[in-house]
């Protein structure tokens, strides 16, 4: 992390450096530094990354170390220190490029070149966003006093009141004047529906309830 003085330290995020991008976020480095001669470059390419992504390889490349040698000799054309990454699980290779002028010569030439029983693709590898925190932060404390009982509510919070119970007296009137033990149809039937009829129960001993 930084220090108090404003200066950055060796701890700070580090960015992949075969993807083009500087070890420290644009945003981190002082503005006469990001003018100054050093941030300066007249490359083209400069907002490309380093890296190609390389897929449909072969699987026979994985075992033989002369057609993985064959496929290297390929990239090792545009840039002779370049390095590699084989992912077998993925049958793809990351190849490494120092400048981004040769993984965009390797990514024009080499796309959709046929070698060893294949067609291999080259992708230009997705650079990595620098951020400036690499911690993960907890979540805002938003509405986190919802829970019962609130640990620890926001200030001046105050629990609501329950509101009144809504009563409906036409229901009551209605109810009222139903006749224990009949039959009351509330809705006719149609050619595609059926009547709704309610049948209320008997009360008091009526209702076969026999004292004794």
């Amino acid at each position: 992390m930084a220090e108090n003085n404003g200066e950055l330290s060796e701890d700070d995020i580090i960015i992949n450096d075969q993807d083009g991008l500087p070890n420290v976020h644009p945003n981190l480095i002082p503005e006469a530094e990001i003018d100054s001669p050093e941030h300066q470059t007249d490359d083209e390419f400069e907002d490309l990354p380093t890296s190609l992504i390389v897929t449909n390889i072969h699987d026979s490349v994985f075992t033989s170390q002369d057609k993985k040698r064959e496929l290297e000799d390929l990239f090792k054309i545009y840039d002779s220190d370049v390095t590699f990454q084989w992912l077998r699980s993925f049958r793809r290779l990351r190849v490494n490029f120092h400048t981004a002028f040769a993984a965009a010569s390797a990514r024009i030439q080499l796309h959709q070149y046929k070698i060893n029983e294949s067609i291999i693709t080259c992708y230009f590898a997705q650079p990595v966003t620098p951020v400036k925190n690499p911690n993960l932060q907890p979540p805002a404390p938003y509405k986190q006093f919802l829970i019962s009982p609130p640990a620890s509510p926001p200030l001046d919070w105050e629990p609501r009141a329950e509101g009144e119970p809504i009563i409906n007296h036409d229901l009551l009137a209605a109810l009222a004047t139903l006749t224990p033990g009949g039959s009351h149809e509330l809705h006719p039937p149609s050619p595609g529906q059926p009547a709704i009829v309610v049948h209320t129960a008997l009360g008091g001993a009526a209702s076969g309830a026999k004292p004794r």
